[in-house]
């Protein structure tokens, strides 16, 4: 190479450094350079701001720490301030720095926003800011996450205004939360943009259910996960969280802060409830989706099971309707039944709405296994018994006679109860009194006591039911658990279930009926029924229907052409016919289903057990009850023709009160209200196509409506018994 071409180099060379050196003596001392720190430094300052999880109690230390302009290390020079306000406003005056960045960090207690109490133990939080063109820094979980992974990106050649941005939206963006919003040191839980609401949120999210230890701990955990690459990782905690906030209670959270009266507290209940929503992966919920169904589809919630309804554009929890689109059913046959696709559930068409089951009508409906019966020859029969009253507290008794409790059945009731407008009578009997065991057969005395009244009513007239009535024994070895109606047996008293000793006594019962059914069959077909037994309270409803049916089968093959009247577990609530199963199908259709009717114990049996409050009590829903009751035998027990169903007979109702009462003088239910409380049930019984018995006739414990001692009816009866009867 020639010479002259070497210093032709050399001269460009030095030309290009004197240009260079020029322009930078030439330039704008005003810019901001973030690498002199000399440019930037702070002159006595007074820094203020709100250190907050909820606000730090008054007393909280806060320091602030110079930062080294170009690594962010720490210069070693500090400054102290305080907190002395109950908002957890800080001051921290006469800071002078030669950088503009600095470290505050507040230690203290503070208050919680779960529980509206100050917290049990003391937190760090710190926030990372730029001085040099602000005097107020505010201190929160969104600064204290941000600091590592603005150290990270400044590492890698970001400035810090650029590192504190991208932080800033990525740490949001982990929480399912986007927008616009002021640096995280402006933003304040006692303002009411929504970055305010989103660093409520936040924060209350955060800490949930954990305490101080644990929170410190998440904390932590958060921004070391969070330091590398923006992102938090733990789905664990993250469905957590979830879950929380899902049953969070919101309003009881914002009534808490409220109570603080420290400012106005922004809508943060939004960015809560979306962040579950999205946890969940439920999409979005807007007009376009109003009325989507989607179920949580996060594994790992425990709550993976719940599906939700886009309603009102958010998420609520669906109803098992919802989630069976039950709407969209077109039957509209009252009480028809259907199941749910999706749940499985059972609805009933009731009053022209698809309603859930029950779960008695559900079990009830799931078994059901035979066809529509024909029931008629029970519905001719339930026809006759029409309207009756009960014999009570006669042959029932535990005496020898029907005369054991002073109340014998007369000759003469027959006609007075005839003349009165009745159809029928029911005579309760205690069929195993003075029976022998080692043959299984009744009293003769008894037998023939109880045919010569039911010849007495035939005679005049009525048709007669006759049950087993008070079998104690057969009660309690079946497990009875509630009072029986006088002394248990001796060798057994406290009624547990021993099943040799009630299948020895059902053998019994069966063994009775079968010479009672034989008896009674000389009878004609269509003036006596025979009821299998009276409120079976033995506390498992599969004996009771084993009991049923097998004296039935019994029954049957003694009497062939009588109706037969069932009734079930608990005591013959006539709810209970969804756990009954009948012997139906065409040829087997002879049959009526007895429930008795006491609601409300309260007023109807006053001194039986009950306070004596007198007409303070009263209530009738008969009409209703009565009407369900119906309705749920068309649905379990329907009729061939498609409109009927198995017949129903109200077998036992009544009040205890008026005149004849004994157990509360001066305190029953009055005669008027007793006898109207009897007409309401007896109407709503005979617009539902049911039979009924009053209980009873004289000297039934107040229930009376006869008086033997003046030989006339108790006020209101029997007219509350017999429409237009004077």
């Amino acid at each position: 190479m020639s010479t002259k071409s070497i210093c032709a180099k050399i001269k460009m060379a030095l030309s290009f450094a004197f240009l260079m050196a020029l322009m930078t003596s030439c330039g704008d001392d005003s810019s901001t350079n973030t690498n002199n720190p000399a440019v930037n430094s702070i002159e006595k300052k007074t820094i203020s701001g709100y250190s907050q999880k909820g606000p730090f109690v008054t007393g909280t230390s806060v320091t602030l720490q110079e930062l080294d302009g170009e690594s962010l290390a720490q210069t070693g020079k500090s400054f102290k301030g305080d907190i002395s306000k109950d908002n957890g406003e800080f001051v921290i005056s006469s800071v002078s720095l030669v950088s503009p960045y600095a470290l505050l960090e507040a230690t203290g207690y503070f208050r919680n926003e779960i529980t509206g109490e100050k917290s049990s133990g003391t937190i760090t939080l710190n926030a990372l800011t730029d001085l040099s063109q602000r005097e107020k820094v505010n201190i929160n979980v969104l600064t204290h996450l941000i600091r590592k992974r603005i150290y990270n990106l400044v590492s890698n050649g970001s400035s810090v205004a650029d590192a504190k941005k991208q932080a800033e939206t990525e740490l949001f963006k982990n929480f399912g939360i986007s927008g616009d919003f002021k640096p995280s040191e402006d933003l304040d839980i006692f303002h009411s943009n929504d970055g305010d609401a989103a660093l409520l949120a936040i924060s209350i999210l955060l800490l949930h259910d954990l305490n101080e230890a644990d929170f410190t701990d998440i904390l932590s955990k958060i921004a070391n996960d969070f330091e590398e690459d923006g992102k938090w990782d733990n789905s664990t905690a993250q469905t957590e969280i979830a879950d929380w906030a899902f049953s969070a209670d919101l309003k009881n959270i914002r009534n808490n802060i409220e109570s603080w009266k420290l400012g106005n507290v922004p809508s943060f209940e939004k960015f809560i409830s979306s962040y579950w929503m999205k946890n969940y992966g439920l999409g979005t919920c807007d007009s376009l989706h109003n009325g989507d169904i989607q179920k949580n589809s996060n594994k790992q919630s425990s709550n993976s099971q719940i599906v939700f309804k886009c309603k009102n554009k958010t998420w609520v929890e669906a109803k098992d309707s919802e989630r069976d689109h039950v709407e969209l059913w077109k039957d509209t046959t009252e009480w028809s039944f259907k199941k749910g696709s999706e749940t499985g559930n059972i609805y009933i068409f009731e009053n022209g709405k698809w309603r859930e089951a029950t779960a008695e009508e559900s079990t009830a409906i799931k078994n059901i296994s035979s066809s529509p019966a024909d029931y008629s020859k029970g519905r001719i029969m339930n026809a006759r018994l029409g309207r009756g009253i009960n014999l009570g507290n006669s042959w029932e008794s535990d005496g020898l006679d029907d005369a054991g409790w002073s109340n014998p059945i007369r000759d003469t009731d027959f006609a007075i109860i005839k003349e009165a407008g009745f159809n029928s009578v029911r005579i309760p009997v205690r069929w195993q009194k003075n029976s022998d065991y080692t043959t299984h057969t009744v009293d003769p005395s008894r037998l023939q006591g109880v045919m010569e009244d039911i010849q007495l009513a035939i005679e005049q007239g009525l048709a007669v039911v006759v049950n087993f009535h008070h079998y104690n024994e057969l009660n309690c070895h079946g497990g009875q658990k509630a009072p029986g109606y006088d002394n248990t047996p001796e060798d057994n008293p406290n009624c547990d279930y021993i099943p040799a000793k009630f299948e020895a006594e059902k053998a019994h019962f069966l063994g009775l009926w079968a010479q009672v059914a034989t008896a009674l069959n000389s009878f004609p077909d269509n003036m006596v029924v025979l009821e299998i037994l009276n409120e079976p309270i033995i506390p498992n409803a599969t004996l009771v229907d084993e009991l049923m049916n097998d004296a039935y089968t019994v029954i049957r093959e003694a009497a062939p052409g009588k109706t037969i009247m069932f009734e079930s577990y608990h005591a013959s609530k006539f709810a209970e016919l969804s756990i009954l199963h009948l012997p139906v199908n065409v040829n087997e259709g002879n049959v009526i289903y007895s429930g008795h009717y006491y609601e409300p114990y309260a007023y109807t049996h006053q001194g039986h057990g009950y306070k004596c409050i007198g007409d303070k009590a009263k209530a009738n829903t008969a009409a209703k009850d009565m009407k369900y009751y119906a309705n749920l035998a068309k649905m379990l027990y329907p009729d061939v023709n498609g409109k009927d169903h198995i017949p129903l007979n109200m077998g036992e109702f009544g009040v205890a009160g008026g005149e004849p009462s004994m157990a509360c003088i001066n305190s029953a239910p009055s005669n008027e209200d007793k006898a109207e409380w009897a007409q309401m049930t007896a109407q709503a019984a005979i617009d539902n196509g049911m039979s009924f018995h009053y209980w009873g006739f004289g000297r039934t414990g107040g229930f009376d409506a006869y008086n033997y001692d003046s030989e006339s009816w108790y006020s209101g009866f029997p007219q509350a018994l017999i429409p237009n009867k004077e």
